[in-house]
């Protein structure tokens, strides 16, 4: 079951500049975004950012189409966060 990441509050998304942390598990967005695998990264820039150059998106861009896309699944806990609207590329986050 899919809902909107309304639900939860702006830490559950973004994390104070300088505080980010390597984490298995990440307990926010942005942080899931910070460590994602290079290979994984590098797939998603390249098919929903296809008219860049792969150096120029950012962790901020891809916040963006997070928050447009405003869809998550599975449970309270381990959530999977859509980052295209159609579900193809996730990032998994712990909300705690």
């Amino acid at each position: 079951m899919t809902r909107t990441l309304d639900a939860f509050p702006d830490e559950f998304l973004t994390v104070q500049a300088g505080t980010i942390k390597f984490s298995r598990r990440p307990s926010t967005v942005q942080q899931a975004l910070v460590f994602m695998d290079d290979d994984e990264w590098n797939k998603m820039v390249d098919t929903l950012f296809a008219e860049y150059d792969r150096d120029e998106i950012t962790t901020i861009d891809v916040m963006a189409l997070i928050r447009e896309t405003n869809t998550c699944e599975g449970l309270d806990s381990e959530l999977d966060v859509w980052i295209d609207e159609a579900g193809d590329f996730k990032i998994k986050v712990y909300y705690v």
